[in-house]
């Protein structure tokens, strides 16, 4: 054979061998993200896209070179397969006719986070490419203890500060409207209609009548105390007081009034 007959059959068998190994392998330009416990699905591709039920096809890890899912002969091969992964892979058969090359792993696991290379290869020609995948384990899964502490004092925080704001609003009402039924001598009126009670003798009258209300209330009655001041005629209550009186100043002596309208003027001219 001549020269140029050995180089003829030379380019002839070079371009039989890039006919056979015109196509690349493809893998995602962009970070996978998933969560603990979900599915993924990691993409890998030929273009221009081929039939590759032929092909070997292998999933690996990429920095422990160990198998992932393995695939040859029309067949999946599970003999080489790392543990980890033990039922937890599946090779998109349906896209193999078209070149799609897509693994599924189930359960995502935090020890499955890291970069894979998708291998095919044929009689003659050899492709690759990598997919990175990161695996995010869910809040509480991955904070610390006292990341939880702080989070469950903050909620319980808010919960009190809201049960309070709610009381004291309700306490406000209630204490405004004791307020409006109080006077000016710092006397809340007992039930009944509402007493005005102005300047000292009004203040004397109004500290007065509860008790002497609740007093004559009891019933009994005897006779005034040899003694004990006051009009004659009276009857005495229980409680000492006078029965009868038309306003309460008449229940004490002159000289007790004069006192308990001092003492009210004080007070009241510090209201």
């Amino acid at each position: 054979m001549s020269y140029r007959g050995l180089l003829t059959s030379f380019v002839a068998l070079h371009v039989l061998r890039l006919g056979s190994a015109q196509f690349r392998v493809e893998g995602p330009a962009f970070f996978l993200r998933a969560t603990v416990g979900e599915d993924v699905v990691l993409p890998c591709y030929l273009s221009p896209g081929m039939d590759a039920r032929s092909f070997e096809i292998r999933w690996m890890r990429h920095q422990l070179s160990e198998t992932v899912h393995h695939y040859r002969n029309g067949e999946d091969r599970y003999v080489e397969q790392m543990q980890q992964y033990a039922g937890r892979t599946e090779l998109a058969r349906d896209g193999l006719s078209n070149g799609i090359l897509d693994l599924r792993i189930t359960g995502l696991r935090p020890s499955d986070d890291g970069q894979y290379v998708c291998t095919v290869q044929d009689a003659d020609s050899y492709g690759e490419a990598t997919v990175d995948l990161e695996v995010a384990a869910p809040f509480f899964h991955n904070a610390q203890h006292w990341m939880i502490a702080l989070g469950v004092f903050l909620v319980l925080s808010a919960v009190f500060a809201g049960l309070s704001a709610y009381l004291f609003r309700r306490k406000g009402k209630f204490g405004m409207a004791g307020m409006e039924r109080g006077d000016r001598c710092g006397v809340r009126p007992s039930p009944g209609p509402r007493t005005h009670a102005e300047g000292p003798e009004g203040c004397v009258r109004a500290m007065v009548l509860p008790s002497l209300r609740r007093c004559l209330g009891k019933g009994g009655k005897g006779k005034r105390p040899r003694g004990a001041g006051g009009r004659a005629g009276s009857t005495a209550g229980p409680c000492g007081w006078w029965e009868g009186a038309r306003d309460p100043l008449e229940m004490f002596p002159r000289m007790k009034q004069a006192a308990l309208l001092t003492t009210s003027s004080s007070a009241f001219a510090f209201q």
